[in-house]
């Protein structure tokens, strides 16, 4: 099977010399390094600008959108929301005997978009 790329990502693929068959997996992850680069203050190299990086950007996030979807959106997450439920039937159930008043969840973005897609806050259809 033949890919045929956007002049965009044909471009992408020549400025760091990746494989004439890279996958938008491949795109992906270079994002997230460029993003790092970004905030440690390196340059883009040159011929790559900062619309070139959101485009970038954009196939990521669609990349992730559709990876976290349906099941395994659902499933991802099940256990962070089930204790959030908890917590807040606890708290509601037992007003002067339980102490506990925050409870604090730390989440990623491998927790977020799921998250996102379970709830049916977005999807891969709105990025």
């Amino acid at each position: 099977m033949t890919l045929t790329y956007t002049p965009f990502i044909k471009k992408t693929i020549q400025v760091f010399n990746l494989s004439s068959n890279a996958t938008l997996q491949t795109l992906s992850s270079l994002f997230d390094t460029l993003i790092v680069d970004k905030f440690l203050g390196r340059p883009l190299p040159s011929g790559y600008t900062d619309d070139d990086l959101m485009n970038l950007q954009h196939i990521h996030n669609w990349l992730n959108n559709l990876k976290f979807q349906g099941t395994i959106a659902k499933v991802i997450n099940s256990k962070k929301f089930a204790k959030v439920l908890y917590e807040f039937d606890n708290r509601i159930n037992n007003l002067t005997t339980y102490p506990l008043k925050w409870t604090f969840l730390s989440a990623h973005d491998t927790d977020v978009l799921p998250a996102q897609t379970a709830l049916n806050f977005s999807s891969y259809q709105c990025i």
